[in-house]
């Protein structure tokens, strides 16, 4: 306010004086900024102005650049506390991330682990009950094969007797069946031999 004042002051000061001042440069002929009578007006002008300069500068201009950057400063300290408190969150959220997915991988593991226990136990039972299924059927039908073979053996003579009147019947075109004794006789016959 005080520096308003004093910047009228001086304006009104230099617009009565310029009138003035040209006036008696017309008068006197040549550059009035060289005539010695003048020096002491041009300094009395000079300190005014640098002085007036001067207070702008330091009162004014100064204070509201230290202002600003004071405040500059404030805010990048406080954007650079944020930054740090939020690199730190994050670096608890990374490493609560990092300890959930390795919890997680080993909770994983333990469930394979389980679950393919479990099937491989499964699957050996059921390979187990698969091989009694076989064992079962491979003795039922070794069982019937040996009673196959033992009526086949048994029978074995009716077989042959059957068999030879068939190549009888077939060769000789004589529907002639041999008996039982005739058989035996014959089949002593090629033991013999």
């Amino acid at each position: 306010m005080k520096l308003r004042r004093i910047n009228f002051f001086l304006f009104i000061i230099i617009f009565l004086k310029q009138p003035l001042l040209l006036l008696a440069a017309d008068e006197k002929g040549g550059m009035p900024q060289l005539d010695p009578s003048s020096y002491s007006s041009q300094v009395f002008w000079l300190i005014v102005v640098f002085s007036i300069l001067f207070a702008l500068v330091n009162y004014v201009f100064i204070p509201k650049i230290i202002k600003v950057n004071s405040e500059r400063k404030k805010i990048i300290n406080e954007n650079i506390t944020t930054a740090e408190k939020n690199n730190k969150i994050i670096e608890d959220l990374n490493n609560k991330i990092e300890e959930n997915i390795s919890k997680a991988q080993l909770e994983s593991e333990k469930i394979f682990k389980v679950s393919y226990e479990k099937n491989m136990q499964f699957f050996n039972n059921e390979i187990k009950a698969q091989m009694k299924i076989f064992e079962d059927k491979e003795k039922k039908i070794l069982a019937e094969i040996a009673a196959k073979k033992n009526e086949v053996e048994k029978n074995l003579e009716n077989y042959c007797i059957t068999i030879s009147d068939n190549i009888f019947n077939n060769i000789l075109k004589k529907d002639e069946k041999i008996s039982k004794e005739n058989f035996k006789k014959l089949k002593g016959n090629f033991h013999a031999n």
